[in-house]
């Protein structure tokens, strides 16, 4: 399916824009996470002095991945970069959850940050079990899943 408008490609000034204007930017990533947790106050603050020695060295965008979200928000209030949360809160520029996350792939952990807007789990195995079934019994493929190359190649390869 075609889009009737061209698609906008996304650089380091459109996430700028993007917080000067406060709209709020998505992502959606298909890898793990790291678990991270900070213990003190000292933490939290080295965090947010790190956050500043990125903007002072113009980095377009910081990730901020299971913190407090106080701490995020000190730090969105703090920097001109864009600031995009996992696990951080609402107070940041956008937010990022894992693909398999956003599906509920995963019955058995769920990180407390995410949200899951479908549960898909149950019905990929309902989908994988008959593929396995019917492979290992021999009741798929059938030819009518396969390709011919037309006649010269079915007859000097017939199946």
């Amino acid at each position: 399916m075609q889009s009737s408008s061209p698609k906008k490609k996304t650089a380091t000034p459109s996430f700028r824009e993007k917080k000067e204007w406060k709209e709020k930017v998505t992502m959606i990533t298909a890898y793990d996470y790291p678990f991270a947790c900070l213990v003190n106050r000292s933490e939290a603050e080295q965090l947010i002095a790190d956050a500043k020695a990125l903007d002072e060295a113009a980095v377009f965008a910081v990730v901020l991945e299971c913190i407090p979200i106080g701490v995020a928000k000190a730090i969105t209030e703090s920097v001109k970069a864009t600031t995009i949360g996992c696990g951080a809160g609402p107070y940041v520029d956008g937010q990022n959850l894992n693909a398999y996350d956003i599906l509920g792939l995963f019955e058995r952990f769920v990180p407390k940050f995410v949200k899951q807007y479908k549960v898909l789990a149950p019905d990929i195995v309902d989908a994988f079990n008959p593929f396995t079934k019917e492979t290992r019994s021999g009741a798929y493929p059938t030819p009518e899943h396969g390709f011919t190359g037309g006649e010269e190649i079915s007859r000097l390869f017939p199946s």
